[in-house]
């Protein structure tokens, strides 16, 4: 056998092998369900939910790019209010907040369209303030979602950081009883195209081989102290975006301007005084399960008590609940799988919102 037909067949053998290797993981594979797993290449069969999930049955009320028409509350947000939507399961905090105060909630992505990785839109508050439904019929209550991670890339306004005096808004709160959950849901274990299930296969093969050289990937898997956090099969493994532990160098001056742009952001809304402006500042998961990682190096991160040492900030401390929740030893506050709540990391944070609320509740 000549050199050139040997190279031949040890050419061929190492196609097959390979085609043969991507089947076999294709096949293997659970069908993708959380961005973390999509992104990060890891496998649904290791970090996939498998406590069931309780949503809503009526469809979630659609995002919306403007503001359309008149809401008691108007959510400016970016992923962690899109549940219901864009392929989250339908369980929105949104939702829940109508249930425990009777007041209506539209939702307005804060993201530039198109935008990749995903960038805030520095001109959206002026187009809210500006718009003739929020000149004519503003809303009694604006809400700024933005989860911990991004607070480094949020927008400036003009002004100062001085917060202008504070008026009585009017609004009254009203609990509802017919927006429970009332259904279970599971994960989709359902294959897609074998196409798409072999692009998943080969990003799962590929982080592999990158994992010899790449040393800050953009999903990184930490270990915990314990497994009984998660639903998954690797309960005692964290998966987070790498920009979790890039609040490592957000230093006081740093945490001084995301402050101020907040304050400026509150001035900005209330200069009507009719709207009460609250920031709602999602703990990523980095900073939700601090306690329980094994390297406490990357524990105590999260900047949202910092943030919320003025006064003069309307902050709801959403973070505090849903820390409680874990420290309870609730299972899948976070999924597993995806940066994002469960539903019962959704329903504690519309609890504290409406708890916080209540201080501005008109007697």
């Amino acid at each position: 056998m000549n050199t050139h037909k040997r190279y031949s067949l040890w050419l061929v053998g190492l196609v097959v092998g390979g085609i043969s290797i991507l089947l076999t993981t294709g096949f293997y594979l659970q069908p993708l369900s959380g961005d973390q797993t999509r992104l990060g290449g890891y496998a649904e069969n290791d970090f996939g939910w498998n406590q069931p999930q309780r949503v809503f049955t009526k469809p979630a009320p659609p995002l919306q790019r403007t503001y359309e028409h008149y809401s008691d509350v108007l959510v400016v947000a970016d992923s962690f209010s899109f549940a219901g939507n864009v392929g989250q399961l339908n369980y929105p905090w949104q939702t829940f907040l109508t249930a425990k105060t009777g007041l209506s909630v539209s939702t307005i992505i804060h993201y530039l369209e198109g935008s990749e990785p995903p960038a805030y839109d520095p001109f959206m508050l002026y187009k809210i303030v500006n718009s003739e439904t929020f000149q004519k019929t503003p809303p009694r209550i604006f809400i700024m979602e933005v989860i911990e991670r991004q607070l480094g890339i949020l927008y400036d306004l003009p002004g100062n950081c001085q917060a202008k005096p504070d008026f009585s808004p009017s609004f009254t709160l009203n609990p509802v009883d017919d927006l429970k959950a009332s259904e279970l849901a599971y994960r989709n274990l359902d294959r897609p195209p074998m196409l798409e299930q072999l692009t998943y296969a080969k990003k799962y093969l590929s982080r592999y081989i990158k994992a010899l050289w790449d040393k800050s990937p953009i999903v990184e898997k930490l270990d915990l102290t314990t497994g009984n956090l998660f639903s998954n099969y690797q309960s005692d493994r964290l998966l987070v975006y790498e920009n979790d532990l890039k609040k490592k160098s957000w230093d006081d001056h740093k945490l001084a301007i995301i402050q101020c742009q907040l304050l400026k952001m509150q001035n900005t809304i209330q200069q009507n005084g009719k709207t009460l402006f609250v920031a709602m500042l999602v703990p990523d998961k980095l900073s939700a399960y601090s306690k329980y990682l094994r390297d406490q190096s990357l524990a105590n991160l999260s900047v949202i008590e910092r943030l919320a040492s003025n006064p003069a900030l309307h902050l709801v401390r959403v973070d505090l609940p849903v820390k409680a929740l874990i420290d309870e030893g609730v299972v899948d506050v976070f999924l597993p799988n995806d940066t994002h709540w469960a539903y019962r990391g959704q329903l504690a944070a519309a609890e504290a919102v409406a708890q916080y609320l209540r201080r501005f509740e008109s007697h």
